[in-house]
């Protein structure tokens, strides 16, 4: 592969915006709030494996 030009930057950046865009959709649309207990009461044990 060749050496990224200004234009791929550019459309790099836009992808980044989009993707921003849809978080941030998301964030206000999902009430996380709901979910805090579950995802607070997962942690990892001491192999690293996700236990609940």
């Amino acid at each position: 592969m060749g050496q990224k030009g200004f234009w791929d930057f550019e459309e790099r950046q836009q992808e980044l915006l989009n993707k921003n865009k849809t978080l941030k959709y998301l964030n206000d649309i999902i009430p996380w709030e709901l979910f805090r207990d579950e995802l607070e009461g997962t942690s990892k044990n001491t192999e690293g494996t996700v236990s609940q």
